[in-house]
């Protein structure tokens, strides 16, 4: 891990506080610094995060689809003897 001593503005310093309030973080500055550059680097594509996979069911002939979700149950009730 690479330390560094960083000099920041009053202004800087009172929104980064405001960032950890809202964001529900430990007040240590390094706690905050650290948080607020992984959410700017990942929001630029210069860090990867995580973001769990949702899919939501579309409409197909005016009825709801869950094969999206359950296509396990699906594909497996087609092997044993078709669809249901």
């Amino acid at each position: 891990m690479k330390s560094a001593s960083v000099t920041i503005p009053d202004d800087l310093a009172e929104a980064l506080a405001a960032y950890g309030r809202d964001q529900g973080l430990p007040t240590e500055a390094e706690a905050l610094i650290e948080a607020a550059l992984r959410q700017l680097l990942a929001g630029h594509g210069y860090l990867a995060t995580f973001r769990p996979f949702h899919i939501t069911p579309i409409e197909h002939d005016g009825e709801e689809t869950d094969i999206s979700i359950n296509h396990d149950r699906y594909l497996a009730d087609w092997e044993i003897g078709g669809p249901r």
